[in-house]
């Protein structure tokens, strides 16, 4: 399966240091997956690499993750679940760990220009 990586945010934090920590709707399977950037219903994404993928937790109370916010790209719990309600997840949600293992070559060129990355 493939894991979007869609805000210019936790795609900094992903190049930067090589790992996040995501909230999902639905379960990822354990295991590296190729991940993206992108529209997938435009059919307009692109791979910029692959991830070692781990279930952490389902997370049902934003307290929860308090301690995994340093590491998602934002600067506070708030700002992290307003992020995920922009793509229709709200709690109970599903976090993983994503590491990044494998980079395509120019993954800025992914995000539009103005794109604060």
């Amino acid at each position: 399966m493939t894991v979007y990586v869609n805000s210019p945010s936790v795609y900094k934090q992903l190049i930067t240091y090589q790992e996040i920590f995501t909230l999902r709707d639905h379960m990822i399977a354990d295991g590296i997956h190729p991940l993206a950037t992108g529209n997938f219903k435009k059919g307009s994404t692109k791979i910029f690499g692959a991830g070692e993928v781990e279930l952490i937790c389902k997370i049902t109370k934003s307290t929860e993750l308090k301690v995994y916010v340093e590491k998602s790209g934002f600067a506070t719990v708030d700002a992290w679940l307003a992020e995920a309600a922009k793509f229709r997840a709200t709690l109970p949600l599903y976090l993983h760990h994503v590491k990044l293992i494998k980079l395509a070559p120019q993954p800025k060129s992914f995000f539009p220009k103005g794109a604060k990355i």
